[in-house]
């Protein structure tokens, strides 16, 4: 299992850092998003956030690796300056691991991070290759 989910973890952190990149350089040439937020829920389950499982981004009711990209691509969109592209319950839900970091250039906390999308990502990848977990048991497996 420590060895799926290592492998899991390096995969994941391949793919994050070229979405990473890919998705800074869009947004830093002008070409990102223009308009807040554009990522609509889908409030498949409802409007109750307790129904969604931590790391539902797109609250489509499953935690997928396009709610990491969600995650990501609204990461480097405030990074680059455009407003946040999702909405308050979104956000909520997108930061899995409840950190925030310092934005230097905004002078601003940013909640929902890369490392939010790379935990999604993790999670995302292990449910594809079988493994049948809640993302409040795979959270339990990680140090704070």
């Amino acid at each position: 299992m420590k060895k799926l989910m290592k492998l899991a973890a390096v995969l994941s952190a391949a793919v994050l850092a070229v979405c990473s990149a890919s998705a800074s350089a869009f947004a830093a040439n002008g070409n990102g998003p223009k308009m807040e937020p554009i990522i609509e829920p889908e409030y498949a389950l409802g409007h109750d956030l307790a129904l969604y499982s931590p790391g539902d981004a797109d609250m489509d009711g499953q935690v997928t690796t396009y709610d990491a990209w969600v995650i990501l691509w609204n990461y480097a969109s405030e990074l680059a300056g455009f407003p946040c592209l999702l909405t308050e319950d979104q956000m909520k839900l997108a930061d899995v691991d409840g950190k925030s970091v310092w934005d230097r250039v905004e002078k601003r906390w940013l909640s929902v991070t890369a490392a939010d999308a790379s935990f999604v990502l993790e999670y995302a990848t292990l449910r594809c290759a079988g493994f049948d977990m809640t993302m409040e048991e795979y959270a339990a497996e990680f140090p704070d």
